[in-house]
């Protein structure tokens, strides 16, 4: 796997790299919807004529999302949020989906702003991702942001590089992004490409 150190923010990072490999008129998926931000980023990449899956266990999270695409203006008919795990991805956006999305992204850990005891966890993150991969097409993208700052985010973190690594040959692209001085406990992304 390539690591790369960096200046700035891992998002920005992240959203760089997706901005230029996804196209309007594409599906994508966020998995961890949170408060919304990589949803409506997401949104905004496939334009009008495409497609937003988006995945969170809160009803806080569901509800703040689908204020932030309405406030920038994508149109409801574009993109569906569902209120569960993100480990059921594959049940709710369909077999006819698979190998057509372009993008998924998790930003894992928890809900800012909201209670730090509700966390995603790995084996359903692992179960997420692998589903993720059916679902990406050739080219996709598969971003995924690691917290192991927190409690349980080190265990997490752990199982996720693991699979990566298990999983790294059959990736055209598979790079680790950290932060220059970043400390064990620092967030990283991944970010995957697929053949």
């Amino acid at each position: 796997m390539k690591e790369l150190t960096v200046e700035g923010s891992l998002i920005h990072w992240g959203h760089a790299f997706l901005q230029e490999r996804v196209t309007p008129g594409s599906s994508v998926v966020d998995a961890t919807l949170g408060n919304g931000h990589d949803a409506l980023f997401l949104a905004g990449l496939v334009g009008a004529g495409g497609r937003l899956f988006g995945f969170d266990i809160q009803t806080a999270a569901i509800g703040k999302s689908r204020q932030r695409l309405e406030d920038g203006g994508i149109s409801a008919a574009s993109y569906q949020l569902f209120c569960c795990g993100h480990e059921r991805m594959l049940d709710q956006i369909g077999e006819r989906f698979l190998g057509k999305i372009q993008a998924v992204m998790f930003n894992l850990g928890y809900l800012p702003g909201a209670d730090k005891q509700v966390i995603t966890h790995g084996d359903s993150s692992l179960m997420a991702m692998d589903q993720a991969l059916r679902l990406l097409g050739s080219g996709g993208v598969l971003s995924v942001m690691c917290y192991p700052g927190h409690s349980g985010g080190d265990t997490e973190a752990a199982q996720v590089l693991s699979w990566v690594l298990e999983r790294e040959a059959s990736f055209v692209e598979c790079c680790c992004i950290r932060r220059a001085k970043a400390s064990k406990r620092s967030p990283f992304l991944l970010l995957i490409v697929m053949p």
